[in-house]
């Protein structure tokens, strides 16, 4: 999970950059399932070495012990930059528990808000901690993240009440600047492209799932399923759109697959997003001479046209 890649990319280049990045990724690492979430920039690299901000983990929780950032993180953590966590409570029906954790730089983002959602009709397995981060972008000062690890069996029934999830945040603290994002198990037999068309989530408008349909996440050679999803809802959120895809770490890595699954049966997602919108580039000169004389002969061809 995270300790595993940035252990990896600590040769990687050090460089400042112009947009904010966000991934989310289902790793998992001593039993812990790993969701990234890293708007620019910090200790955590993207797959092209950039940085970014905020760690979001989603993990099974042992009774033995509990996550901190003293375990098993320190010695991957940069010590001149200062982090801070925030904890969902333990979530799951049975034994087998979960928790959601925000790791964030301190220094250079800051929670707003966060609650964790009131599941009363007990509709999804781990319930969604949703947390509100600043972002250092005009455009998008702040963004609300909805992480979600549904569970095989009921993924079409979570995914449909994560809609509701989406509407009561969205009226909490009237923001619609929010991305959906994590293991939604959202293809093969889980959730049939026919049932997954027909999710709120694809019917209602404004949603932009940036995973494309059909873009393998799995590790494993014998399966090709697009189970991570982000989802981007907001005119800022999809402004600054860059690109999203899955991250092949075992090909930029040059591990066999069972040394990858060692480390995760899924590959991570990444999405990017500029700090400034896409503007129109200026005409260059020669360009603005050019059409000058083009226009200029227009009326001579025009004339012609009618005494033709």
């Amino acid at each position: 999970g995270v300790v595993i890649r940035l252990s990896l990319r600590q040769a990687w280049r050090q460089a400042g950059v112009s947009r904010l990045w966000l991934a989310v990724t289902s790793w998992c690492y001593r039993r812990w399932w790993i969701l990234l979430i890293r708007p620019s920039p910090s200790c955590f690299k993207n797959s092209s070495g950039e940085e970014g901000l905020v760690g979001l983990i989603q993990g099974s929780h042992r009774t033995s012990g509990t996550l901190t950032l003293g375990s098993p993180f320190p010695s991957r953590f940069d010590g001149s930059r200062h982090y801070s966590s925030l904890y969902s409570s333990r979530l799951g029906r049975s034994t087998y528990k979960e928790k959601y954790v925000y790791i964030y730089r301190s220094d250079k983002t800051q929670v707003l808000n966060s609650y964790q959602y009131e599941d009363e009709d007990d509709l999804f397995a781990r319930e969604p901690f949703v947390a509100q981060f600043t972002l250092p972008s005009k455009i998008l000062p702040s963004l609300v993240l909805v992480p979600l690890h549904t569970t095989p069996k009921d993924v079409e029934k979570e995914l449909n009440a994560l809609y509701n999830v989406f509407l009561d945040v969205s009226q909490r603290w009237q923001s619609k600047e929010v991305i959906l994002l994590g293991d939604f198990n959202a293809d093969c037999t889980s959730l049939p492209k026919k049932r997954l068309s027909q999710l709120l989530l694809r019917t209602e408008a404004g949603f932009h799932w940036v995973i494309p349909d059909g873009e393998d996440t799995t590790v494993r050679a014998s399966t090709h399923c697009t189970y991570d999803r982000i989802v981007l809802h907001g005119e800022g959120c999809q402004s600054l759109l860059q690109a999203a895809a899955a991250f092949n770490f075992p090909k930029s890595f040059q591990l066999t697959e069972e040394e990858a699954l060692s480390i995760s049966d899924h590959y991570p997602v990444e999405v990017e997003l500029n700090q400034t919108a896409r503007s129109i580039q200026p005409l260059s000169l020669p360009t603005l001479l050019l059409l000058s004389l083009l226009l200029s002969l227009l009326p001579s061809q025009l004339d012609l046209v009618a005494h033709g």
